[in-house]
């Protein structure tokens, strides 16, 4: 057993590859997650050991952790206080230091539903952000080259959409206080143990939430009003048709939009009624 290599002194700010790299107090860190039941990062520290942190640890502004984090608990497990970081605000160049660790990973793990799931999580903010800034004074549809979720999977190596689509779906699902979010948690639990696929995961939910199941009155009223917001959207698309064919005139549709807008008063109608009553 070697001992544990001498603790870094804290290091003043550099730029490497255009990016400020930092030293700083592995504690200043911010961390919301732990490594996954089972994931021994002994080997890592000891490829560390012998080879050094090749790539720092991904945070952002905040310093809350993006990405390194069997990376950060190695280098703990092996008595460091301090820890290289590239603090960024910006997507993009957190999307480089992403396919860079992945690349570069002698002894990375394959990401797992929960590990893609806390990457995009993380990254969520960042994206916005290069949004906004690419919009900065420029008309909406002018610019905005920020692509995020393709960008992410091609930084994560992730290959499939579909894939990524049913992660990301059930895990947001999980984290709501509903009887959705309940059967979703329920769905991840059987991911997680192997047991279902990310597809299987996706219809566990959609099997078990069978009618009548949303019974709680918050529940019912913010489905309500999302049905009434996609029944306006849907219906004010059906008002811009021009002729659609031929042989299908939009007097044809007439009886059926006048059907959708009636359905939508009468959800607007029920939903208003809801509402007074929970104020009461």
């Amino acid at each position: 057993m070697h001992p544990p290599p001498p603790v870094l002194s804290l290091a003043p700010s550099t730029r490497k590859g255009g990016t400020l790299e930092r030293t700083v107090p592995i504690d200043s860190i911010s961390v919301n997650r732990t490594l996954e039941p089972g994931d021994d990062v002994s080997e890592l520290a000891e490829h560390i050991r012998n080879s050094g942190l090749q790539v720092p640890l991904l945070v952002n502004q905040n310093y809350e952790l993006i990405d390194g984090l069997r990376r950060m608990e190695a280098m703990r497990s092996l008595g460091f206080t301090v820890v290289h970081v590239v603090p960024v605000t910006m997507f993009l160049p957190a999307a480089t230091w992403i396919q860079r660790a992945r690349e570069h990973g002698v002894l990375a793990k394959p990401l797992t539903p929960r590990r893609i799931w806390y990457l995009y999580s993380a990254c969520l903010p960042l994206i916005s952000v290069s949004r906004s800034h690419e919009m900065r004074g420029k008309k909406w549809g002018q610019g905005a080259h920020v692509h995020g979720r393709s960008r992410f999977l091609e930084a994560a190596g992730i290959s499939s959409e579909s894939a990524f689509q049913a992660i990301i779906q059930t895990y947001r699902t999980a984290q709501e206080k509903s009887t959705r979010g309940e059967l979703a948690r329920q769905a991840v639990d059987l991911l997680e143990r192997g047991s279902t696929t990310v597809y299987g995961a996706v219809e566990y939910v959609k099997r078990h939430a069978e009618k009548g199941t949303i019974t709680a009155p918050s529940e019912q009223l913010a489905l309500l009003t999302t049905t009434a917001h996609t029944l306006s959207g849907i219906t004010f698309g059906l008002k811009r048709l021009g002729q659609i064919h031929d042989d299908i005139t939009n007097e044809q549709l007439a009886p059926v939009m006048k059907d959708l807008v009636n359905f939508r008063k009468t959800l607007y109608q029920l939903i208003r009624t809801l509402e007074r009553e929970k104020d009461s």
